[in-house]
């Protein structure tokens, strides 16, 4: 990962909401008609309410002047990505053969299917990345948004993570009861979130990724941990919170950015915190935030 400079970078927005496996996505602060979502899948659904409530909290909307879908980015993180839109898809095709191929469900069987939505609701036209590292996606997925921003490639970033439950899934997993959750996060140069007059919500200071080779994942979190403390030159001690999505069960991918969103809106002032994740398959990511 590329060094972060922490005083280019700043957080102006967060929101997140979890949703009990097949209960109704309640966007009370969606900036569109509710209708919007009915031709969506359940992944773009989650991803685009909470893109645009993290909007709200940044007082930023794509119809302003200092809008700019050209330098605009979207990053998404996911562990499961369309999986439960694919078990739809093919649940009508065992179903009823080629008449059950559902043309409305199949063009949604791509992990990156909120990112075009995202895209489309805000005329986004800068670099897009959708990252399904498993656990660790939403974590990356924030190390990468600001990286974006923080290298000149785009002037803001809208990062989200999300993921679906299924029944089917939670067996596959071990029967752990799971939840809909998704988590957006604001990502903006210093300079444009001032001149603007929005008030930083935090920053990232440091972050890290690891991976280790036999699986060990505790082995790569401790590693992805240590260099990120190492890149913020922060010592443990310091932290205020650590977010490692545990207060979140069965949010999957989502759940460190969830926790992150909450924390930030929030508003512990000059706290730091260590977001982190860990996969079974043996990778690990943290980042180091403090909330302005």
């Amino acid at each position: 990962m590329a060094r972060i400079r922490a005083s280019d970078v700043v957080f102006t927005g967060a929101a997140a909401l979890t949703v009990a496996p097949g209960a109704a996505i309640a966007p009370a602060r969606w900036s569109a008609t509710a209708a919007r979502l009915s031709r969506m899948d359940r992944l773009c659904g989650l991803a685009l309410v909470a893109c645009d409530a993290a909007l709200i909290d940044a007082a930023l909307a794509a119809t302003a002047p200092e809008w700019n879908g050209e330098r605009t980015a979207i990053v998404f993180g996911t562990a499961y990505g369309c999986y439960a839109t694919n078990e739809d898809y093919y649940r009508g095709v065992a179903r009823d053969g080629a008449l059950g191929a559902s043309p409305r469900l199949f063009a949604y069987t791509l992990p990156s299917s909120p990112v075009g939505e995202i895209s489309i609701h805000y005329g986004v036209r800068g670099p897009t990345t959708v990252l399904a590292n498993g656990l660790v996606s939403g974590v990356d997925a924030l190390a990468e948004g600001v990286a974006i921003v923080a290298e000149g490639r785009a002037d803001r970033a809208l990062v989200c993570a999300a993921d679906v439950a299924t029944p089917l899934l939670s067996s596959i997993l071990g029967g752990a009861p799971l939840v809909d959750a998704a988590a957006a996060i604001v990502v903006e140069r210093t300079a444009d979130a001032s001149s603007r007059g929005a008030t930083p919500r935090g920053r990232l200071v440091g972050a890290a990724a690891a991976f280790a080779a036999d699986g060990a994942r505790g082995a790569a979190l401790r590693d992805a941990i240590a260099r990120a403390l190492a890149d913020a030159d922060v010592a443990e001690p310091a932290l205020r919170k650590k977010l490692d999505g545990s207060d979140v069960p069965g949010a999957l991918g989502a759940a460190p950015l969830v926790a992150l969103a909450r924390w930030l809106a929030a508003g512990e002032h000059d706290a730091l915190a260590l977001v982190s994740a860990g996969d079974d398959g043996g990778a690990g990511s943290a980042a180091v935030v403090v909330a302005s």
